[in-house]
């Protein structure tokens, strides 16, 4: 039984650098209150049925490459969608007391530049947490850290400069004690 007025959205994926189609592409289309999902095929196509002819979200996800997310107005007026991949950039962090001791429980808010994409993450008992899917052009994280026995930073007043050369990177940070009353 076909839903009246179901939209067929269709695509193709890309590598932006390589311009090659890219394969095992995990495609979700928000579409209402519900996802439908899709994987690329070897050659780099993918097509997702029934959808309401409203305005969608449609994110992609494939392991190497930075996360991809749009709003598509009218998809019944779409055609083929090309959607062009960056290669992932990928961040590790540690957080550190004066005392030079891991702490757990960070809450770590991050905004890339010059994307503006948000992003946001939780330290383990290591102290460490690692950003993922982060296009691989992004120059600079702002970051807010926030924890409830330190001192929280009230905006993203933090910045850590990502190196051009490198796709994977470490950085420590610097959380003082709150005092108490």
């Amino acid at each position: 039984h076909e839903m009246l007025g179901a939209v067929t959205l269709r695509g193709i994926v890309h590598d932006r650098t390589t311009e090659k189609p890219v394969p095992k592409v995990r495609i979700v289309v928000t579409s209402g209150y519900k996802d439908y999902e899709a994987e690329t095929g070897p050659d780099g196509t993918f097509a997702i049925e029934e959808l309401l002819p409203y305005a969608v979200r449609l994110r992609a996800k494939a392991e190497g490459y930075a996360d991809f997310e749009e709003q598509i107005r009218e998809p019944q007026n779409e055609g083929i969608r090309t959607i062009l991949l960056s290669r992932e950039r990928i961040v590790h962090l540690r957080v550190v007391g004066e005392d030079r001791q891991p702490i757990e429980g960070v809450i770590i808010e991050a905004v890339d530049s010059p994307h503006q994409n948000y992003k946001q993450t939780v330290t383990g008992g290591d102290g460490k947490t690692t950003f993922r899917g982060l296009n691989f052009d992004s120059t600079a994280l702002k970051l807010r850290l926030t924890h409830e026995a330190k001192v929280s930073d009230l905006d993203f007043e933090r910045s850590i400069d990502l190196p051009a050369d490198k796709a994977e990177s470490d950085h420590e940070l610097l959380m003082n004690s709150a005092g108490t009353i």
